[in-house]
């Protein structure tokens, strides 16, 4: 599931080139924290200066945890009256 969110913060760069992407991502992939060394190798490869990549990095990362967050809460259950219409039989064949 993470996979298809990673890059989203990417995408909506629009200073972002889809090659950059690329390599963007594929390094989120890898290490989605990266260290200072790792995003300077990473700005050489990049049309970004270090700060974007280091900001980048960080919504990328606060954009999974908020999706993982979203879908783990579970749906509220139906209204009771929802459930008891679902279940009961038809008041026409219950008439005597």
């Amino acid at each position: 599931m993470l996979d298809s969110l990673v890059g989203e913060r990417w995408l909506n760069n629009r200073l972002c080139s889809p090659r950059d992407h690329a390599i963007l991502e594929s390094a989120y992939q890898k290490n989605s924290k990266p260290d200072k060394e790792g995003r300077l190798n990473l700005v050489k490869q990049v049309d970004l200066g270090e700060k974007e990549v280091q900001v980048g990095f960080l919504e990328t990362r606060r954009e999974c945890q908020a999706k993982v967050a979203i879908d783990m809460v579970p749906e509220p259950p139906a209204k009771r009256s929802q459930k008891i219409e679902a279940t009961s039989p038809t008041r026409a064949h219950s008439t005597l």
